[in-house]
């Protein structure tokens, strides 16, 4: 701590938090009160702890927390999917190959008896090793060194190993192929699996699924996670022996305090179809990019309104439905898009439709500004498509 005394001190604290500060760092225009705290640290800090206070409560309250530099805290997990991805393993010993900020390492040590964090960046695992200190995480033991090469080097083994390969080359350019990643997970599986019974990667929430099960062996689940609408990660849960299709999962998380809503991929579903009826119903981006839908509208008793179009309709309002729900108004194309929308204002969304949504919104010349108002583009059947305006249905 003694490393971070001047940077950590009680005024040097309370001036980041002030809202000058803030409004100064935005402009670009902070000045430097502390001759004994390097400019370059505090500007990190305070980079760091605004990120944090939306990104992770939990550090942003703890005055003693250090920030690091670069692009650790950006790319590092939310406190929501952490405690999702905890909920996922369990033992006596874990493993974090990819330890960055340590956040989801973190969560981590809650559900084993000893966890060890390996971290490359000798500087970034001095930081770990700090806030793991400040938050009382006495059972994770830090290891400035390659996670990978580590554990092989030793004889250690683990009731699991977590991975966050890194998505960035060489270049600082991002990456989502399983293989471009480091370390390439497909590669490594075999020699991992020797060390453990199960592996939990996170990847890239643009890999494609069937690819994950295509390629990694033993995958026993696929979790898409969503946060507030965005899927952030997918995570893959590898079981030695394992035999058989994944279970896939959408995750769909609000916000820290209340429990995600978890679906489960049911096989060899056939959602009855129908024409669009009175409401329109757009299933969660996770549940889209995980193919759950076409269950879930099942369960609750919907139709399909195309074979390709993960849109869904009924006559009667659906309650609690895990996604937008929009109330339809009629069909709309140019000669009546200004009677419709007189402001000419609208969301546009496009569902399996042969244009991109900004280009459908030109065609229709309209522009954003509206909360309720939503123009959707759709296809219903082979080569049929419809352009409907709806009105979103609030508190579902």
């Amino acid at each position: 701590m003694d490393r971070y005394k001047n940077l950590l001190d009680d005024e040097v604290q309370k001036y980041m938090r002030l809202d000058t500060t803030r409004r100064d760092f935005v402009k670009g225009v902070v000045k430097n009160p502390f001759a004994n705290v390097p400019y370059i640290e505090l500007m990190n800090q305070i980079k760091g702890m605004l990120k944090a206070e939306k990104k992770l409560p939990h550090l942003y309250k703890n005055h003693k927390i250090v920030y690091p530099a670069g692009v650790s805290i950006e790319q590092c997990s939310t406190l929501s999917t952490a405690r999702y991805k905890s909920s996922l393993v369990a033992g006596e010993s874990g493993a974090d190959l990819t330890g960055g900020f340590g956040v989801d390492s973190m969560a981590l040590c809650e559900v084993c008896s000893r966890l060890d964090y390996y971290e490359i960046n000798s500087e970034l695992a001095h930081v770990a090793a700090h806030n793991f200190d400040v938050m009382g995480k006495t059972n994770v033991a830090v290891h400035a060194a390659d996670g990978l090469q580590e554990i092989l080097a030793n004889e250690k083994k683990y009731d699991f190993i977590y991975l966050d390969p890194a998505r960035r080359d060489d270049k600082s350019a991002r990456v989502y192929l399983i293989e471009d990643c480091v370390p390439n997970v497909i590669e490594w599986q075999d020699t991992l699996m020797a060390k453990t019974n199960v592996i939990m990667t996170k990847l890239s929430p643009m890999v494609d699924i069937n690819v994950i099960s295509r390629d990694m062996k033993c995958v026993e689940q696929i979790h898409v996670v969503a946060l507030k609408g965005e899927v952030k990660e997918i995570l893959v849960i590898q079981k030695k022996g394992h035999e058989g299709a994944a279970d896939v999962f959408s995750v769909d998380i609000e916000n820290d305090n209340d429990a995600p809503f978890v679906y489960k991929k049911i096989d060899d579903v056939k959602c009855e179809m129908g024409d669009v009826d009175h409401y329109l119903y757009d299933v969660s981006a996770a549940m889209r990019k995980a193919g759950v839908g076409d269950g879930y509208a099942m369960e609750l008793g919907l139709k399909k309104v195309g074979r390709g179009t993960a849109l869904y309709t009924s006559r009667e309002y659906v309650e609690g439905f895990a996604g937008r729900v929009f109330e339809v108004v009629g069909e709309v194309n140019r000669k009546n898009v200004k009677t419709l929308l007189p402001a000419l204002k609208a969301n546009v969304v496009c569902r399996n439709y042969p244009e991109r949504a900004d280009v459908l919104k030109k065609n229709l010349k309209l522009k954003d500004g509206s909360d309720d108002d939503f123009v959707i583009g759709f296809s219903c059947g082979e080569k049929k498509y419809k352009i409907l305006y709806c009105k979103r249905v609030k508190n579902v």
